[in-house]
């Protein structure tokens, strides 16, 4: 690798030129993330679309980090999420699967409480409530969701590769069905209602029955999921955006989902949708592994001992990652952006108040009091 054509405050157009300045070859896939990785140990960059932005070439490289001995890197408190999934599944052993949304399994490990789920789509009134920028609010559910969803999976991973449980995304549907009374004939059914007239006279008024709605959740038909998607894709391309984080850097995030709601509900009669997830548990190969079903299932005590560690253990992990990013950002020239919404980003984690408006938010949408 050759470091001397390089220097902090280059930019190079896309990976290929910079792997040309290095004299590295190209890669792709895994390989290629490897390759990024190694190239950490000796410079720092950030990315703006394809182009590779270096803000600091290091005197020593970073040692290279032993990933047997670290357990990949591991998230510490892992082993508590699989614990407390394990004890969910057997506390559920009656009723069969589990299908819960995203929100809702995390809420029940306590990875989050009630108001993460309240104020997620109510971001202006959090935003009156804590006195907090929305923007702020938009970057820090988008930060710990991302943070709280790859925690969730990556246990979810591990228990699936003890043959313990199966476990899929599923997209979820609230599907309004209008139904009505019908009669023996499968007709409407009509009420006949006798009234005096004002001559005096009985009137025979006959009126339907009302049609009444059921509020059904379920798993999405492959059609449903492909037809949520291709309106969701219009619309990103309506904002000229090219994901949903593009949607919250530029503001338009509300205004995406409130479309998207109306025109798949004028199609379908679908209410809203969101992710769950659905996980399928084999007892009997957890029966096997902890002796019993009575071993396994945690006592009350117990449980709450876990998950009050488990959500302390979160709140420190975002408020490290808070800190890291904040960092950061102070070291970033953010004029040298061409794109106005990584400007914004860098804005708001460069603010003084970044750290103390994290842990405000963490306070409010995350802490459990156990």
């Amino acid at each position: 690798m050759n470091l001397s054509n390089i220097k902090a405050g280059q930019t190079f157009k896309n990976y290929k030129e910079l792997c040309s300045i290095l004299g590295e070859p190209i890669k792709n896939g895994a390989s290629k993330r490897a390759q990024l990785k190694e190239w950490e140990r000796y410079f720092s960059y950030v990315k703006n679309g394809h182009k590779f932005i270096i803000t600091e070439i290091f005197k020593t490289p970073k040692p290279k980090q032993d990933k047997r001995k670290e357990g990949h890197n591991e998230t510490p408190y892992i082993n508590l999420i699989e614990k407390l999934i394990l004890d969910l599944l057997v506390q559920h052993k009656e009723k069969g699967n589990v299908f819960l949304s995203k929100n809702m399994l995390l809420k029940e490990l306590k990875m989050i409480n009630e108001d993460y789920i309240y104020y997620r789509n109510k971001r202006f009134k959090l935003s009156d409530f804590t006195g907090i920028p929305k923007l702020h609010i938009d970057e820090f559910y988008d930060t710990t969701d991302d943070t709280l969803t790859r925690n969730l999976e990556r246990a979810l991973n591990k228990l699936e590769k003890q043959s313990l449980l199966f476990w899929s995304r599923a997209m979820t549907v609230c599907f309004l069905d209008a139904d009505v009374i019908t009669n023996e004939m499968g007709e409407i059914k009509l009420y006949k209602e006798i009234k005096i007239n004002e001559n005096g006279d009985k009137e025979e008024i006959y009126t339907p029955s009302k049609p009444y709605i059921n509020i059904v959740h379920r798993k999405a038909t492959n059609w449903e999921t492909e037809f949520i998607l291709k309106v969701e894709r219009w619309l990103l391309d309506k904002y000229d955006c090219e994901s949903k984080l593009d949607l919250y850097r530029k503001g338009l995030a509300d205004q995406f989902h409130e479309e998207a709601k109306e025109i798949i509900f004028n199609k379908t009669n679908i209410a809203y949708y969101y992710k769950s997830y659905e996980i399928i548990c084999n007892h009997e190969g957890i029966l096997r592994k902890w002796k019993s079903l009575n071993d396994l299932l945690l006592k009350m005590d117990e449980r709450k001992h876990y998950q009050k560690e488990l959500n302390k253990n979160v709140i420190n992990r975002l408020h490290n990652n808070a800190v890291k990013r904040h960092k950061k950002a102070k070291n970033i020239n953010s004029s040298k952006y061409d794109n106005n919404n990584k400007q914004w980003l860098i804005h708001i984690r460069k603010d003084n108040d970044y750290i103390h408006n994290t842990k405000k938010l963490t306070d409010t949408l995350i802490k459990n009091d156990i």
